[in-house]
C-alpha cells in the first residue's frame, strides 16, 4: 500500500493522525502498523560527471553522485551497488534531458 500524503504539520514527513484520516477517507477499513527497518525514501544527487560534481559540491573524491537517507546516512552499504544505482539514475536523467 502506498504511504499517506505528506503531513501539513511543520517539520514532519508523516503524522499518524493524518495517515489514519487519509486511509479512512480512502475507504480502507483496517490499517496494520508494523515497524519499518529500512525506509524507502532517499535523497539522490547525481551530476553530469565527476568534474561537475567537484565544481558543485567540492571535494576530491572520484564520484558523480551520492545517495543517502533523509536523516543523512549512506543509503547503500555496498559501494558497487551504489555506483550501479547512480549510473542508472545518471543515464535516465541524461536521456530525459536533465543533465544535458
Amino acid at each position: 500500500m502506498s504511504p499517506s500524503e505528506t503531513s501539513s504539520a511543520p517539520g514532519l514527513l508523516e503524522h499518524p493522525a493524518e495517515a489514519f484520516a487519509y486511509f479512512r477517507h480512502a475507504g480502507v477499513p483496517r490499517v496494520v502498523c508494523e515497524e519499518k527497518h529500512m525506509g524507502s525514501r532517499a535523497v539522490v544527487i547525481v551530476c553530469r560527471d565527476e568534474d561537475a560534481a567537484r565544481k558543485s559540491f567540492g571535494g576530491n573524491r572520484r564520484r558523480h553522485g551520492i545517495c543517502y537517507t533523509r536523516t543523512g546516512r549512506r543509503f547503500f552499504d555496498d559501494a558497487q551497488l551504489e555506483r550501479e544505482f547512480l549510473n542508472h539514475v545518471q543515464t535516465a536523467a541524461t536521456t530525459a534531458g536533465f543533465l544535458g
